[in-house]
């Protein structure tokens, strides 16, 4: 495994004090699998990249493909179980379509397991999106089988890598210290566990967060990113949002435009996989300007690892999410566009993925009450706002913004039910 992308090692005046390599770990860590046929050797920085990492796309900013062909999509999910079987089934269908030449063959993939969640105050996990609690270790177990499905439907595709992204998210009361360093532990044993199955020189696994300015403050999000930073071997994406921040505000609720950033790149474990689900372009502008903000106030290249879509899980819903269902080439093409009409954000995007619902639980496994489910109670106070068409900032759709003037929809929850 590619032990630079590790963020931890060694005791923390030793990894202040080394700083050759560190340079490169930015990059390594965008490149994800592919750079596991390199073996190199840990770095003792204790972080993933530099605070220097600014320095790392100064050069060749000819050969960029702002302008041209999207990369191909990979599926990401909103994980409704967090059954083994299931998400072995839902990797190795992922690999198989990548076979077929319908999937990219270097892929980021997204598993949302919804809101972060202690259960009894002891069990660290998260709410899924239709059967109630998951622990973290359950989570972990499902990541791997994804993982090993994907691995032995693509045995005829040796060069296929592929990284799985962890998600959770900024949102309810359990956005603590303590849950983000459960998280980062549990992505460190996620990789164990796939060294052990030998199937780790082409797939890795990394932390995720959908942060959204309209959910937790920004205390909460800062403190479960520190947690995270505490103990983590690899970094986090943040597939989050901007909601309000510029050029249309000054970002929602008590975040600052200073808050978004951290989260997404200032914090040492942080990639940027931006939402960028307006049609209009509100989003990338948005992200865009962040981009700005890191170069001008930070004198750092916020290198954007990808963008994120959420096309087809808007076809599978009744509700069509007017305004919010970009598809993963144009949210590409835009956000790619503006960062390369200046050469402080001009970069080459990586990947590309488009959210989508995954399979069911098997009916059994489905919460026997509502109040199970932090999903059930809220369908009845929601019905007009869907009738009416009200934008939305649903927990599992991220940002609400159809107009950049528009508020997003103060509860966060009314996707949940359909």
């Amino acid at each position: 495994m590619l032990a630079m992308l590790k963020g931890r090692g060694g005791s923390l005046p030793s990894r202040r004090r080394i700083v050759l390599g560190v340079g490169f770990a930015v990059v390594l860590a965008l490149l994800g699998p592919t750079a596991f046929r390199t073996t190199t050797t840990a770095t003792a920085s204790g972080r993933h990249r530099s605070k220097h990492h600014h320095h790392h796309h100064h050069r060749a900013h000819k050969a960029r493909r702002g302008g041209g062909q999207a990369p191909t999509a990979a599926t990401s999910y909103y994980m409704r179980t967090a059954d083994p079987n299931i998400a072995y089934a839902m990797g190795c269908s992922f690999g198989k379509s990548m076979g077929r030449g319908s999937k990219p063959a270097d892929s980021l993939v997204v598993l949302d397991f919804g809101a972060p969640h202690r259960h009894h105050h002891r069990t660290y996990g998260t709410t899924l999106f239709e059967s109630g609690f998951a622990s973290n270790p359950q989570i972990e177990t499902a990541g791997v089988r994804y993982a090993k499905g994907y691995w032995d439907c693509t045995r005829q595709r040796p060069k296929a890598t592929l990284r799985i992204a962890m998600g959770t998210s900024n949102y309810g009361r359990q956005v603590t210290f303590g849950h983000g360093r459960a998280w980062a532990q549990m992505v460190n044993d996620a990789n164990q566990g796939l060294a052990r199955l030998h199937i780790d020189s082409r797939i890795d696994v990394a932390g995720a967060d959908d942060f959204e300015p309209q959910w937790s403050g920004p205390v909460a999000a800062r403190a479960w990113v520190q947690g995270y930073d505490s103990v983590n071997e690899w970094p986090y994406y943040d597939y989050g949002a901007a909601v309000g921040c510029p050029p249309y505000g000054n970002c929602a609720g008590a975040w600052t435009l200073e808050d978004v950033w951290y989260v997404a790149w200032g914090a040492k474990p942080a990639l940027p996989l931006p939402e960028i689900y307006t049609g209009n372009g509100a989003n990338a502008k948005q992200w865009f300007r962040l981009s700005l903000y890191s170069a001008v106030r930070h004198k750092s290249r916020m290198v954007i690892a990808g963008v994120m879509s959420q096309h087809r899980a808007c076809k599978q819903r009744t509700d069509p999410c007017w305004g919010m269902n970009n598809t993963a080439p144009r949210a590409w093409r835009q956000l790619s566009k503006l960062l390369n009409s200046d050469h402080r954000t001009a970069q080459d995007v990586r990947w590309v993925t488009d959210i989508s619902w995954g399979a069911r639980p098997h009916r059994h496994h489905r919460p026997k009450h509502r109040h199970h489910s932090r999903h059930g109670s809220r369908k009845k106070a929601h019905h007009k706002a869907h009738r009416v068409g009200v934008a939305g900032s649903g927990q599992q759709l991220g940002d609400g913004t159809l107009d950049p003037g528009l508020k997003p929809f103060p509860d966060p929850m009314r996707w949940a039910d359909q």
